[in-house]
């Protein structure tokens, strides 16, 4: 999302990392089953999929390590029935040991930290993985690859 509206970037690559368990975090918010990682739209209902250092998307606008993000910190997600951006509390904040984590290159010049199984909201799969999990914790299927478009937001 740019401006409020829907923009897409390009998977330019991914890589996985050292296969070392990584303490892994998750954000449950009000209202929405989303919120935005470094901009990028994901699904957060289950999925316990960023590395500490992740980028969040913060309701003021700035962005927030999510090992810093406290419960009650407001963040930006994205109300899929009006199609709008809001800003939502966390009201939980999850972590997990996970061996499977990624650096996803996107067009833009961010990078995302996820676990291969972490859906993403793509433009032409909707909810999809890096691995290909499916069904994915989005309610998708199939997997993501280098220029496959991702959906995301100016900050």
């Amino acid at each position: 999302f740019k401006d409020g509206k829907k923009d897409n970037v390009q998977i330019t690559g991914f890589e996985l990392l050292k296969p070392k368990e990584t303490l892994t975090y998750h954000l449950q918010v009000d209202t929405t089953n989303n919120y935005m990682a470094n901009g990028i739209l994901n699904h957060n209902l289950h999925a316990i999929c960023f590395m500490p250092e992740q980028q969040i998307s913060m309701g003021d606008g700035s962005l927030k390590r999510i090992d810093e993000i406290t419960i009650g910190d407001m963040v930006k997600v994205f109300d899929e029935i009006n199609n709008e951006i809001k800003i939502s509390p966390v009201n939980k904040i999850m972590t997990k040991l996970h061996d499977d984590v990624y650096n996803l290159h996107l067009d833009n010049g961010k990078i995302l930290k996820p676990t291969g199984n972490h859906p993403f909201w793509t433009k032409d799969k909707d909810w999809t993985t890096i691995d290909g999990h499916n069904p994915n914790h989005g309610g998708g299927s199939g997997g993501s690859s280098a220029g496959g478009c991702g959906r995301a937001s100016g900050k």
